[in-house]
């Protein structure tokens, strides 16, 4: 009888491998295949009997092939707000590599616009690959007036360019306000978009004793 030798295999899911049969002059394969190497694609271990003949002799062997798993590769995605960082953190494998170098399971990121990141976990030699999406939105360009006023008068500071407003000192929130300090005194306004993005400007309102007539008019703008 002929002496047949076959090889076994170890494989992720999803992946191909050769079986390749020797020591015969033709192949029978239990997969149905007459030839002596074959190409398998499993989706779970399997053994493989290939039947080698010399004439009417022949000799059987078993090839076990086995299919390891890949892993279950999850990520979270974000939004942030322009300027802003955020983690992202890949679970489900042993080690990870992102598409931005990192090589640990969790990272930090602080893109200059929208960006999408791959991570790849591996298991061993198995691997499964997923996409994070972070969104960046833009923060509003805030600016606002500043005033000249005289002592006694009111003044009226007037954001632009976001839509919600918190004046500082005093956390005074709405848009326009009317303020009225005893002395110059500067006002730090933040203001939000609808993503709750945001960012700051500084107005001086100047404070100045005035007599007689020769005031210093209210709401004088920058």
């Amino acid at each position: 009888n002929p002496t047949v030798t076959v090889n076994s295999a170890t494989l992720c899911s999803g992946q191909s491998t050769n079986l390749t049969a020797s020591g015969a002059a033709t192949y029978s394969w239990s997969s149905g295949q007459t030839t002596s190497s074959i190409v398998i694609t499993p989706t779970a271990s399997t053994s493989y009997t290939v039947t080698g003949y010399n004439g009417t002799c022949s000799n059987t062997k078993v090839s076990n092939v086995t299919v390891n798993p890949n892993p279950t590769v999850t990520v979270n995605s974000a939004t942030i707000c322009s300027g802003q960082s955020t983690n992202l953190t890949a679970i489900g494998a042993t080690t990870y590599s992102w598409s931005s170098g990192q090589t640990t399971s969790n990272i930090s990121v602080t893109p200059a616009t929208s960006t999408s990141y791959t991570v790849t976990g591996y298991t061993g030699t198995c691997s499964n690959i997923k996409v994070s999406n972070v969104t960046v939105n833009p923060n509003p360009t805030v600016t606002v007036n500043s005033s000249a006023m005289c002592v006694g008068q009111t003044a009226t500071l007037i954001g632009t360019g976001a839509t919600s407003y918190t004046f500082n000192p005093g956390a005074i929130t709405g848009n326009p306000i009317s303020v009225s300090p005893s002395v110059t005194t500067t006002y730090t306004v933040i203001g939000a978009n609808a993503n709750n993005c945001s960012s700051s400007a500084v107005a001086t309102v100047s404070v100045s004793l005035c007599t007689g007539v020769s005031e210093i008019p209210a709401n004088t703008p920058e």
